[in-house]
């Protein structure tokens, strides 16, 4: 059985928690003009940075009950019940969006910042829904018909999930052969950097346990401090991005300071949160802050209530969301079951 690391649900949950931060105070309602201060580029308010974690914690979780255990019914369980895992709360986080839009509750374009028009600027029918969060989110994704922007990321947790089976079941564990992982994570750094997030998170697995024996623990700190240092300095590239929050994630697996806050209660409860959280922040930001932030554009202050306001509804929505990202798991292990019978198995990844 595969035991379960706390440490990875407290770095998604805090990943989720400055994905929210920097949309609420960077993109959708800045309390002031921040632009000449660069913020974005200072973790931890880089968003995509923040993705990168989402997607090194992925690849770890999904593949560390098969590389310690060579189970291949687990993997192949995971896989068949991912698109669920994924496509249940994305829905209704979609229900939730259309709903805001069809009660006028989301403000029209024009009565936007310029620089937030561009988005919710759709007819939200029932067949526009349908399409976008069984396909089009996956498929076909674009900011200006999407339910939430944040959801461009979805078809790389779907098709890297698959990927990382894929190499799972036809290679097998990092150890077996260093080589193939090697070559296709280099070839994938080049082509397609997000997708090398997943691989990366497989090796990690085997990597973390060869650290703890190695290495001291002062070392992951290093890690950490270079990772997030190397985000700053450099240009905020994607293979930048990919190097950087490497470093950040295997630090973070290793430092024992590290481990202990993430896998604190606090941290926890972030990570119970966190997809619902990551799902429905936009729209509620939109709905909930942004007619108070339109009230008076001159007032900063009243612009900073308006983002705190938003942050407050968008983790109380997350949390009565919660339920349904539970049911999500359940749904995506009884697909694994029903699409792959046999041998029991136990400890699949959420």
């Amino acid at each position: 059985m595969s035991r379960r690391l706390f440490v990875l649900d407290g770095l998604r949950g805090w990943a989720a928690l400055v994905v929210l931060g920097y949309h609420v105070y960077l993109q959708v309602l800045p309390p002031v003009n921040i632009s000449r201060l660069h913020l974005d580029l200072w973790w931890p308010f880089t968003g995509s940075f923040a993705v990168a974690l989402f997607f090194l914690v992925s690849g770890f979780s999904l593949s560390m009950g098969f590389v310690e255990t060579g189970n291949r019914h687990m993997v192949m369980r995971t896989a068949a019940g991912r698109y669920l895992r994924l496509g249940i709360p994305i829905f209704f986080a979609c229900m939730l969006s259309s709903a805001l839009l069809n009660a006028n509750l989301i403000p029209d374009p024009e009565n936007r910042p310029f620089w937030n028009q561009q988005y919710f600027d759709f007819d939200p029918t029932l067949w526009h829904l349908i399409r976008f969060s069984l396909f089009d989110v996956y498929f076909n994704h674009s900011y200006e018909g999407s339910y939430a922007p944040p959801l461009w990321t979805m078809s790389y947790e779907l098709f890297g999930s698959f990927g990382l089976a894929a190499m799972l079941l036809l290679v097998g564990k990092p150890s077996d052969n260093k080589l193939a992982y090697g070559l296709v994570t280099a070839v994938l750094f080049v082509l397609q950097p997000w997708y090398s997030l997943f691989l990366i998170g497989i090796v990690a697995v085997q990597l973390r346990q060869w650290l703890v024996e190695h290495v001291p623990g002062w070392a992951g700190l290093m890690s950490m401090i270079a990772g997030s240092a190397i985000a700053v300095i450099l240009d905020q590239h994607i293979k930048v991005l990919v190097i950087s929050s490497t470093l950040f994630f295997i630090g973070a697996l290793h430092a024992p300071a590290a481990c202990t806050f993430f896998s604190n209660r606090l941290s926890r409860w972030l990570g119970e949160i966190s997809f619902p959280l990551y799902l429905t922040h936009v729209p509620i930001t939109f709905a909930v802050g942004m007619p108070i932030y339109m009230i008076d554009f001159e007032n900063n202050l009243l612009r900073f209530g308006a983002g705190c306001l938003a942050v407050a509804a968008s983790i109380l929505v997350a949390m009565m969301f919660s339920p349904i990202n539970t049911w999500a798991m359940q749904a995506s292990r009884w697909a694994g079951r029903t699409i792959i019978p046999g041998q029991k198995v136990t400890g699949l990844a959420s």
